[in-house]
């Protein structure tokens, strides 16, 4: 989720074994593929074993004879399933209306897959409270890392920003709720 200053924020969830995590868009080198099929009544793409998932950034590089989606606009995955998917202009929105005729198929190239990783940042408390972290130039990677073993406790924190740039948020310990991570 992009906030207003121009940077990303995620919900936090306090876990004792997990790290702050966002999906991100990452690059990748795909091959180009030709559609196997498209069903114009329900705006569905079909490809046996696409790989593609909710997210993903893709780019048509020839249409076929499918109109209602053009050569210059990225497209993100929508609704997908091992052999299917639709297409959409914006991140999880709703599907892109096909028409035209589905005798050739066009073809599609992925330009951004999303990968889920670890993030680290400054954090927004919602509602005040006790918050048991675990800073980002803590060494430890090891998702098992109890609180006892780096963990820094800051007791009353109140409502707003948090000022330290974080990278776990223990259960143990955190009474604080409605956590963001800005980064």
């Amino acid at each position: 989720m992009r906030n207003l200053i121009g940077t990303n924020a995620v919900a936090v969830t306090a876990s004792d074994s997990a790290y702050i995590t966002d999906s991100v868009p990452v690059q990748v080198a795909d091959n180009e593929k030709v559609i196997t099929s498209v069903n114009l009544s329900t705006d569905t793409f079909t490809f046996n074993s696409h790989g593609y998932n909710d997210g993903d950034i893709v780019l048509f590089t020839n249409l076929g004879t499918v109109t209602g989606i053009t050569l210059t606009d990225n497209y993100f995955i929508v609704s997908s399933a091992t052999n299917t998917f639709k297409v959409s202009l914006s991140l999880g929105g709703s599907a892109v209306d096909l028409t035209g005729a589905a005798t050739t198929a066009p073809t599609i190239d992925r330009l951004f897959a999303r990968k889920t990783q670890r993030v680290s940042g400054s954090l927004y408390i919602g509602v005040s409270g006790d918050v048991n972290v675990l800073m980002a130039g803590h060494p430890d990677t090891d998702t098992a890392t109890a609180a006892s073993r780096g963990a820094q406790l800051f007791k009353s924190v109140p409502i707003g920003p948090f000022p330290y740039e974080v990278k776990k948020v223990f259960s143990t310990n955190t009474t604080a709720t409605n956590i963001l991570c800005i980064y």
